[in-house]
């Protein structure tokens, strides 16, 4: 009996952790905002170009394994997401981070100034967006500034998506 209670709280840990990784791996980047690039490594982000098979290549050609760091950029929340959570503006400050890996961006962190959920208001929540390899949402998970799990969905509840015309 004792082996089991030791496996279940062993489970149960492991579990949380693991959970919780993905918002470890968010904060600290954030922690580290201001060094993820040097300023040089930032201007070389310029020349990126996206190839016709829509991958995204350096200036040599090589595709891209980076995270690149972004501050100030405001955030809109959909309608639908602000229409079922009343106490949210159009939308909202956040510094964001795109992670592009082998040319294809799989991962974006927002840390958000503020959002209100179910008539609860988070202060510097983290909202991760997982992407597949043609950029569609595979995951979309919310976390408090503490790391507790808010919300997760296969889509990205959050946000007003941007549609470019062709």
């Amino acid at each position: 009996m004792k082996k089991i209670i030791i496996l279940g709280v062993v489970l149960f840990i492991g579990c949380y952790f693991n959970k919780n990784e993905n918002y470890y791996i968010a904060k600290k980047s954030f922690d580290n905002f201001d060094n993820i690039l040097s300023p040089q490594e930032y201007s070389n982000t310029i020349h990126f170009y996206m190839d016709k098979k829509g991958f995204w290549r350096s200036k040599n050609d090589s595709l891209v394994n980076i995270k690149i760091p972004y501050r100030g950029d405001f955030f809109s929340f959909s309608n639908s997401f602000k229409n079922q959570n009343p106490g949210n503006e159009t939308g909202t400050l956040s510094r964001y981070i795109s992670v592009y890996e082998n040319g294809v961006q799989t991962e974006i962190y927002y840390e958000l100034d503020k959002v209100v959920i179910n008539s609860t208001l988070y202060l510097n929540p983290i909202y991760i967006i997982f992407l597949n390899y043609d950029r569609l949402v595979i995951k979309s998970e919310l976390y408090s500034s503490k790391g507790s799990l808010i919300k997760e969905s296969d889509k990205n509840f959050l946000q007003q998506i941007r549609r470019v015309l062709e």
